[in-house]
């Protein structure tokens, strides 16, 4: 039995003992969706938070929009849920301040990700405060210049994740810049 109402807490599971494996093919990175890094990131860590059972998404290989169309892959494995799962209302009331960000780069050339590196860092000091600690979590080669990903994740004092993403080289510096 599965039951959701919108705009209520009324959302429950009924399950016996199982464990879910879903593989999805499709676009990864593109424009107009979560990306991978930001369901792993952002949206699972918040979900967890509220309290939905775990749930691990990999991605196997990227789909992008941009240069040489691939389809992409990613495995995602639900934990096993037993007998009545009820997700509770909630409000994000005291997320806390800023004690961490997370870079995820994903550009084609080395150059190019230290040179985006270098400059999101002076931006969150000068943004942020220098207090912050900031880890490039992710730094990979994209394999094309079209192929272009940005995600900031800022971790709370309390908890909570927020996410900012872009793609595309002019996309990141109207967003990143803003």
């Amino acid at each position: 039995m599965v039951g959701i109402a919108s705009n209520t807490a009324f959302h429950y599971f009924r399950t016996t003992r199982i464990e879910v494996q879903l593989t999805l093919r499709g676009g990864t990175n593109v424009s107009h969706s979560m990306s991978g890094e930001y369901v792993q990131q952002v949206l699972l860590p918040t979900l967890s938070k509220i309290g939905l059972p775990t749930i691990n998404v990999d991605v196997k290989k990227r789909g992008w929009a941009g240069g040489a169309g691939e389809i992409g892959e990613t495995v995602v494995n639900i934990s096993k849920i037993e007998g009545l799962f009820v997700l509770p209302a909630f409000h994000v009331t005291n997320r806390g301040g800023v004690s961490r960000i997370a870079i995820t780069i994903l550009a084609q050339g080395q150059d190019v990700r230290d040179s985006l590196k270098e400059s999101i860092t002076q931006l969150i000091a000068e943004q942020v405060g220098k207090e912050v600690n900031i880890d490039v979590v992710i730094d990979e080669d994209s394999g094309h210049p079209l192929r272009l990903y940005v995600l900031l994740v800022a971790h709370t004092e309390n908890g909570w994740v927020i996410g900012k993403r872009c793609f595309a080289r002019e996309a990141c510096q109207r967003r990143l810049y803003s």
